[in-house]
């Protein structure tokens, strides 16, 4: 490091010191969006509507994770591939606990067999 860059981190180091004991005020700020407030990604189970992609089967039960603040969420399609599809191809369904947990061993099995 050249000594010119060094007698400018030197001074924002000071700067930063002052400034975290109150003695001098910040020449600039740099505001953050609050990321807690959108919505997270969330597991699902999902009937596929679209015909739009070959590799996807309209009227399945697939497991999605739906990402409502991007409006798209994510699947393996047949070929087992990932893919990133539009919310509004998949229609989230709930079932009860029990279904749900045949629901995953069938979805373990299909996984064994890959």
């Amino acid at each position: 490091m050249n000594k010119i860059d060094f007698d400018e981190l030197l001074e924002s180091i000071k700067e930063v010191g002052l400034m975290e004991k109150g003695k001098l005020q910040p020449s600039r700020e740099f505001p953050i969006e609050n990321q807690s407030n959108k919505p997270s990604a969330v597991k699902a189970y999902a009937i596929c509507l679209t015909t739009e992609d070959e590799e996807l089967i309209p009227m399945k039960i697939y497991s999605v994770i739906l990402h409502p603040h991007l409006k798209t969420c994510t699947v393996k399609d047949e070929a087992d591939e990932t893919l990133v599809c539009p919310i509004e191809w998949f229609l989230p369904v709930e079932f009860t606990k029990s279904i749900e947990r045949v629901l995953e061993k069938v979805e373990k099995t299909e996984l064994a067999l890959a």
